[in-house]
Order: structure tokens, then sequence, then C-alpha cells
């Protein structure tokens, strides 16, 4: 198995005004990873994961995807880089299966149609 550094992250941090969020968080996720983040309401797991995911930018720190670094200016830039992730709230869609919760927004299509085996 390949186990190529994909995502790094160094030194991250985000200020919003009063708050201190994220102070100085390090991670790195290798080629088929999947990771998950635990901790206390309040230890910036979220804020962690806008910033990946291009909600919001970081205030300090660097991140690198593929060797290269990484700046999302929005969700979308991260949707192309192959980044994903599933927030904790339960609003799921009930007429829908597990994997396409999971990937709802991101759906193989063909045709216009979702694309079934693909998923």
């Amino acid at each position: 198995m390949n186990n190529a550094l994909l995502l790094e992250v160094k030194s991250l941090s985000k200020v919003f005004p009063g708050t201190r969020a994220l102070n100085s968080v390090s991670l790195e996720v290798r080629k088929g990873e999947v990771h998950g983040l635990c901790g206390e309401n309040g230890a910036g797991k979220s804020t962690l994961m806008n910033i990946v995911g291009g909600v919001f930018p970081a205030t300090e720190g660097i991140m690198k995807f593929d060797g290269k670094v990484f700046n999302p200016k929005n969700p979308k830039d991260s949707q192309d880089a192959g980044i994903g992730f599933v927030h904790q709230e339960l609003c799921l869609c009930p007429h829908l299966s597990a994997a396409e919760n999971i990937f709802i927004g991101r759906l193989p299509s063909k045709g216009g149609k979702i694309d079934l085996k693909t998923l």
C-alpha cells in the first residue's frame, strides 16, 4: 500500500474575536487513511474541519495537500481536491441509503441520474 502523505497541517491556529479556537494544531493524513476527531465541546474539532474544508481561512499555519501549499478559498476547492468530511449532526435524508447520505452533494451521476454502481 502506498502510504504517501496527502494532507499535512502544520501549526494551524484560528482566532475569532475574543476567542482562540485553534492553537498550533498539526496533523498528517496519508493515502488510504480515514480519521475521526474526538474531543470536548469547544475543543476546535469543527473549526479545524471547516478550515480544511474551505469554510474559512486559518489565522496562522500552513496546509499542504499532495505536497503543495493548500489554501482552499471555499468548500468547492476542497471537494475538487478530493477532501470531504461528514459532520456529526444527524440531519439525514431518511429516503436515502447510508452511502447516499454520506456522499450527498457529491453523488456520481450519468446522464443526470445517480450512478449507483459507481457509488
